[in-house]
């Protein structure tokens, strides 16, 4: 988790696949106790499709080691007690007290060395995060398909 030691309460920030394994982690391996906070509806509902069985343990695993999930709420600070969250639907705020709050939110794709490599005379493909976020699936899959055709 870097240079720094998580504390005992952990609030995680984002419920997709990033966050939901995190919080996961934490509570599993670390022994912490975790609350999760996704502002759609339900965790595990943006960013690439998450395999059913994967979801449906995910979510069981989540349970079963007590994390905390706060679906439709949005983080709208960090303060000496915690996480305050507001509820999307309501607006009604609350703080949720924490020791650190981790953030999982906002993936984009990591700019790759197509443009470089356009004119060097190679022939390039560009798989994975340099094309669009995705999983170790989608990029296996991507590879599949351009070693198909070459």
């Amino acid at each position: 988790m870097g240079k720094r030691e998580l504390g005992d309460t952990v609030v995680v920030v984002g419920g997709g696949l990033t966050g939901s394994e995190l919080a996961y982690d934490l509570a599993r391996y670390a022994g912490k106790q975790v609350a999760l906070v996704e502002a759609l509806p339900d965790i595990l509902s943006s960013g690439p499709a998450v395999p059913q069985p994967v979801n449906l343990m995910l979510r069981d695993l989540l349970d079963y080691y007590k994390v905390d999930i706060r679906a439709g709420h949005k983080i709208v600070g960090v303060n000496d007690e915690g996480a305050v969250i507001e509820s999307v639907i309501t607006g009604e705020q609350f703080t949720i007290p924490a020791d650190d709050v981790v953030f999982c939110i906002g993936l984009k794709p990591n700019k790759s060395l197509k443009e470089e490599l356009m004119y060097s005379g190679i022939e390039v493909f560009e798989v994975g995060d340099g094309v669009m976020v995705g999983n170790i699936r989608t990029a296996v899959s991507a590879a599949y398909e351009i070693a198909r055709k070459i």
